[in-house]
């Protein structure tokens, strides 16, 4: 599976229907609105906003409270990777933030 932007691919259809509208049958433009539709009724794969939220509220966790974090969630670290493990979230949330694209 790969991950696309719904939104842009609805433009684009929508797009390539008013150019081509005067001359596509009608059938075809039904199945273009029927495509739309489905389209739009698929479920989100991928939230970016709720990732981010989530990295947030563990960076947020790990850097207030480190000692309790790590017996909570990761029970083989030590004080040592406090600020460490606090600028890596920080980093996971600024790639996520991006899309994995280098800016």
């Amino acid at each position: 599976m790969r991950l696309i932007d719904a939104d842009a691919l609805l433009q684009a259809m929508d797009k390539r229907y008013n150019e081509k509208k005067d001359i596509v049958p009608n059938n075809l433009a039904e199945g273009f609105m029927q495509m739309e539709k489905l389209i739009k009724e698929q479920p989100t794969a991928y939230d970016v906003e709720k990732v981010v939220e989530q990295l947030e509220e563990e960076r947020e966790y790990s850097h207030t409270d480190f000692e309790e974090y790590v017996q909570e969630c990761s029970p083989c670290l030590d004080s040592e990777y406090d600020d460490y493990f606090h600028r890596g979230l920080e980093r996971a949330v600024n790639i996520v933030k991006r899309g994995g694209t280098d800016e």
